[in-house]
Order: structure tokens, then sequence, then C-alpha cells
């Protein structure tokens, strides 16, 4: 699941999730 946001969060652009 972590992984999963974390890339969701890097296709946004902020490389870093919360």
């Amino acid at each position: 699941y972590r992984m999963l946001v974390y890339l969701k969060y890097c296709f946004q652009g902020l490389a870093f999730p919360p």
C-alpha cells in the first residue's frame, strides 16, 4: 500500500509521501 502511495506522489511530482 505504501509503495502505491509513494508511486502516486512520485507521479504528482512530490517525490515523498506524507
